[in-house]
């Protein structure tokens, strides 16, 4: 039996607000129907064969565009826009470890922001079509920010290590070039820039 079109929004947010076509067939619905609704002003089309209502998140939006669904950092601050600063300029989203073609930037309320993708699919199907359960969203940031700590901490070695030999230029010209004085010393170098955002951003350097 043909189903009326006025179910449709009730009927797509019965799957957490995102549906398939084939779901809403089986439902009743015509593919006329379908398509009429995913052009109208309450509705859009995520996905070729995937509709949700207007109201859908625009992170949740952006995390389909890219072909996956909101994970980490940008799932908890969906829930909670204070809990991960990171989200603003990052969407980290998860997807099946069988994905591919996943893009470096996508849009998201007026402009690209980059992509970070976690590839588990077991993390995929942990939660709904929005989103990782807020466990797995947990355990991925935790991951995330010991990444980032590391990466932040071996930027700093390797700025300090690039600052060295030309410390010692400075040192040995100090002490031992015409006209030096034997009990002369160079004063500390400031931290090069990329090694004090390092520094920063790991908490110091280890």
């Amino acid at each position: 039996m043909t189903r009326s079109p006025i179910h449709l929004d009730t009927d797509i947010r019965s799957f957490g607000g995102i549906a398939s076509a084939a779901e809403l067939l089986d439902l009743g619905y015509t593919r006329d129907a379908l398509r009429l609704w995913g052009d109208g002003r309450r509705s859009r089309r995520l996905r070729r064969g995937w509709y949700a209502p207007r109201d859908l998140p625009e992170e949740v939006v952006a995390a389909w565009d890219a072909g996956g669904v909101l994970a980490c950092v940008s799932a908890l601050a969906l829930a909670d826009p204070g809990a991960a600063s990171r989200a603003l300029d990052e969407l980290h989203i998860c997807v099946p470890r069988t994905a591919s073609r996943i893009p470096r930037t996508v849009p998201l309320r007026g402009r690209a922001v980059r992509v970070v993708a976690h590839w588990s699919t077991a993390d995929h199907e942990s939660g709904t079509r929005r989103g990782v359960d807020a466990a797995t969203a947990v355990r991925q940031a935790r991951r995330c920010a010991r990444r980032a700590t590391a990466d932040a901490s071996a930027e700093c070695r390797s700025a300090l290590a690039g600052a060295e030999p030309q410390e010692r230029r400075e040192q040995r010209a100090v002490t031992s070039g015409p006209g030096a004085c034997p009990s002369a010393t160079t004063p500390p170098r400031a931290p090069r820039p990329a090694c004090a955002a390092a520094c920063r951003a790991s908490r110091g350097c280890r």
